[in-house]
């Protein structure tokens, strides 16, 4: 399902119309579904995913009921106003239950946390009839509705403003400024965060966080408004059920994914299952700036499951660059014995119109400035790639094979866009149609020894510094002891 990114009245109109109903004059309208080629603003008609209902709810009446503190049994918040003096946290067993109308206002840094066994926030407002939190102190950010799996946060018609952190830098904050959150220390994956018409505004840092975690099965329609970071963080794993995105004003509006290496938060485990990356309408950033992260697909571990990671046409993916191993996409057979089989797989099969993009993230691009794609050990029959673009790879894949990857490289150095280092060689080309350029190196290493299966014949490559494909190893040819690229 295509992501819609909408954008045409000023963030000062969406603000008020998503707060009265009410919209002001004036638009920008663009393209719709145009995609930035970093972050910033996006472009695009104004969509009936960010129309927002008029607010029908009845003014307050009475005094606020205040709330703080643990909560014990189950409770349910009713219409009108309510505070949160001191974090409320939600104990194992108990469901916390806000009704249409209810309005919260929470003070300077305070959350409401579901604490993780069987413990639940149900927020479902309707259409007219929204659930509000907000500040208590307009000059003072709250802290986040939270959650720890495999307890759950499920939010309809709702909108958090103002919330995330009071810290200078929200980049140090326990939550990184995020409004919405949702962690997963159990070790199995677990969704913890449904969205229904969920709209996150003026959030101190991310707008959503989930680490280790995702967002439920349905879930659709999240906007996010002039966040201070990016609008939502999760890892690749977790990405499936990413809901359609409207984002306006956020301090970078791509999705941040981070799979493996150090982050703030740091989702790092591998893909070990079925898992989507779909298309957003905006890039995702793999990684953090300063660190080299990858998407790894398999853990080669005898006793795993096979993994599969599906990357939808028209998805682009920033990195973050770096000259190690783990800047780029990696993924992995596994041994079982004596014997080398599959395990990780990548699909990735884009259209000519929606072609899949990976290059770097850096302002002024350069080849090498990140790793590019890394086959280990055995590539599955289930891997496909088909109208993929990939640039500026070929940074350092600390591999050092026996097939020459670019005329008078030292020892043989596999710096290429595309590395295969196999034990077992691929049946086919399993990669058509595709494109790879500005790259360091080659375009593809082929690492392994036997046939010299051909992969330029339907690929283009162009401003290499190497080959389009490396040799391979043959006894007969010896082509690659003291040889020359093809």
């Amino acid at each position: 399902m295509k992501r819609r990114i909408t954008r045409g009245l000023q963030v000062s109109c969406v603000v008020a119309l998503l707060m009265t109903g009410v919209a002001c004059g004036g638009s920008d309208d663009g393209d719709p579904g145009t995609k930035p080629d970093a972050g910033g603003d996006v472009s695009g008609d104004v969509g009936t995913d960010a129309i927002v209902e008029p607010d029908a709810c009845p003014a307050p009446t009475g005094e606020p009921v205040n709330h703080s503190g643990f909560i014990e049994a189950n409770e349910t918040w009713a219409a009108g106003v309510h505070t949160v003096s001191s974090t409320v946290t939600v104990r194992a067993g108990v469901t916390l239950t806000l009704e249409p109308c209810a309005v919260v206002q929470l003070a300077a840094d305070q959350s409401i946390t579901v604490d993780a066994e069987d413990a639940h926030l149900v927020a479902q407002g309707v259409a007219g009839q929204p659930i509000r939190f907000e500040r208590l102190d307009a000059n003072a950010a709250w802290g986040s509705l939270n959650v720890f799996a495999p307890g759950t946060i499920e939010l309809s018609w709702v909108t958090l403003d103002g919330g995330g952190t009071t810290a200078a830098d929200p980049r140090s904050a326990e939550l990184v400024g995020a409004s919405l959150a949702g962690r997963n220390q159990t070790g199995t994956p677990f969704d913890t965060v449904f969205v229904d018409h969920v709209t996150i505004t003026r959030s101190a840092g991310l707008g959503v966080l989930l680490d280790s975690t995702g967002f439920a099965s349905g879930s659709t329609n999240l906007t996010v408004i002039e966040a201070g970071l990016n609008p939502v963080y999760l890892g690749a794993a977790y990405a499936t059920h990413l809901p359609s995105l409207t984002l306006e004003g956020n301090g970078d509006d791509r999705v941040l994914l981070q799979t493996a290496g150090a982050a703030v938060y740091d989702s790092s485990e591998p893909v070990l299952g079925e898992a989507t990356l779909p298309d957003p309408g905006v890039p995702y950033l793999v990684g953090i700036e300063g660190t080299h992260p990858s998407i790894i697909v398999g853990d080669s571990r005898a006793e795993s499951p096979s993994a599969t990671l599906t990357i939808e046409p028209g998805v682009e993916l920033h990195f973050q660059g770096g000259d190690t191993t783990s800047a780029g996409v990696l993924v992995r057979g596994k041994s079982l014995g004596p014997e080398w089989v599959e395990q990780g797989a990548l699909i990735a099969v884009g259209t000519p119109d929606q072609p899949i993009v990976m290059r770097s993230a850096e302002e002024t691009p350069a080849p090498g400035d990140w790793q590019g794609l890394y086959f280990q050990y055995v590539v599955s029959t289930r891997t496909a790639l088909e109208h993929v673009q990939v640039f500026d790879a070929g940074g350092e894949s600390s591999t050092t094979g026996v097939c020459v990857a670019s005329v008078g490289a030292s020892n043989f150095d596999a710096d290429c866009s595309v590395v295969l280092f196999l034990e077992v060689q691929p049946a086919a080309s399993f990669i058509l149609n595709s494109l790879f350029s500005n790259g360091n190196g080659c375009g593809i290493y082929r690492g392994w020894r036997g046939d010299a299966i051909d992969f330029e014949a339907s690929n283009t490559f162009t401003s290499l510094s190497g080959c389009a494909q490396s040799n391979v190893y043959n006894d007969d040819a010896r082509a690659c002891v003291g040889g020359t690229c093809e």
